[in-house]
C-alpha cells in the first residue's frame, strides 16, 4: 500500500483505510510518529496495539514492517487516542494545498535624532518589497521612547559613521537628473547615428532599371 504520512501536529479530519475509521465530524491532532522498532522497545506489542483491535492480522503487521510503515498517534477531542499505520491513511488536513502564513517585515532601525525625516526610508522599502516580491505594501514607522542620553559630539560622530557607511548617497532628485542626462546622451547618439546612416545611404549609387 501506498505510504501517507501526516506531518506532527496537524489538526483537523481524516480520511481513513478500512478497517481503521475515523469520525469525519471530529478532529483529530497527529501527536506521534512511531516506528515498530520504536513501539517494541517501549514494551509495546505493534500487532495488539495497532491491528488486532481493528480486526487485522499478522500478516497485515508483516506487510507493512516490509513497507516500512509508521504508526500514526491521532488524538480527538475528548483525549482518545487511535493508532493508524500511515498505509491506511488516505487523506489529512491540508493535504494537496500549500501552507501559507502572513509575512510581516520587523526592522530596528536604531536610534535617531527625532528631526530625522523617515520618508525617504518608507520609499525605499514599498519599491524594494515591489521589486523583489511583487507586492505592494503599506509601511508604518514609529518611534519607541528610550532612556538613553546622547551629547552632541555623540549624534556627530555617529551620523558621520552611518553617512559614510551609506551604500546609496544619491538623493531621489540627484538621481532624476543623472538618468535624465544619461538618456539625452543616449538620444544625440541616436541622431548622430542616424544622419550618418543618412549620409552614406545618399553616397550610393542608384541602380538603374533595367
Amino acid at each position: 500500500m501506498a505510504r501517507i504520512t501526516p506531518p506532527m501536529d496537524i489538526s483537523g479530519p481524516f480520511l481513513l483505510r478500512s478497517p481503521f475509521v475515523a469520525d469525519p465530524a471530529k478532529s483529530y491532532t497527529v501527536t506521534a510518529h512511531r516506528s515498530f522498532a520504536e513501539l517494541i522497545a517501549r514494551s509495546q506489542d505493534p500487532l495488539k496495539l495497532v491491528y488486532t483491535p481493528v480486526g487485522l492480522t499478522a500478516t497485515a503487521y508483516a506487510e507493512d514492517q516490509m513497507e516500512g510503515a509508521i504508526v500514526i498517534a491521532l488524538r480527538d477531542s475528548a483525549g482518545n487516542i487511535m493508532y493508524v499505520p500511515d498505509t491506511y491513511i488516505d487523506r489529512y488536513p491540508g493535504l494537496g494545498s500549500v501552507p501559507y502564513s502572513r509575512l510581516v517585515g520587523v526592522v530596528d532601525l536604531g536610534m535617531w535624532a527625532n528631526y530625522r525625516d523617515l520618508d525617504d526610508v518608507q520609499a525605499s522599502i514599498k519599491t524594494s518589497c515591489k521589486a523583489n516580491l511583487g507586492v505592494d505594501v503599506e509601511v508604518t514607522l514609529a518611534r519607541a521612547s528610550t532612556s538613553n542620553v546622547v551629547s552632541e559630539e555623540q549624534h556627530t560622530q555617529l551620523l558621520a559613521a552611518r553617512e559614510s557607511a551609506k551604500t546609496n548617497n544619491e538623493t531621489p532628485s540627484a538621481t532624476i537628473i543623472r538618468l535624465s542626462d544619461e538618456l539625452a546622451q543616449k538620444n544625440a547618439l541616436i541622431a548622430e547615428q542616424e544622419l550618418l546612416i543618412q549620409s552614406l545611404a545618399a553616397q550610393i549609387p542608384s541602380t538603374p532599371s533595367p
